[in-house]
């Protein structure tokens, strides 16, 4: 479940798992409107 190398606290790696996957979402979104906005 933990990715990153460089975790020093069991709070920090859920809290950056979650953004990372949150931006990932937030990416896909943009992306699917910004097809719908060109079309």
């Amino acid at each position: 479940m933990w990715k990153t190398g460089n975790c020093y606290k069991e709070i920090k790696c859920p809290l950056d798992e979650i953004l990372l996957r949150t931006g990932i979402l937030i990416s896909l979104v943009m992306g699917m409107v910004a097809l719908f906005m060109a079309e």
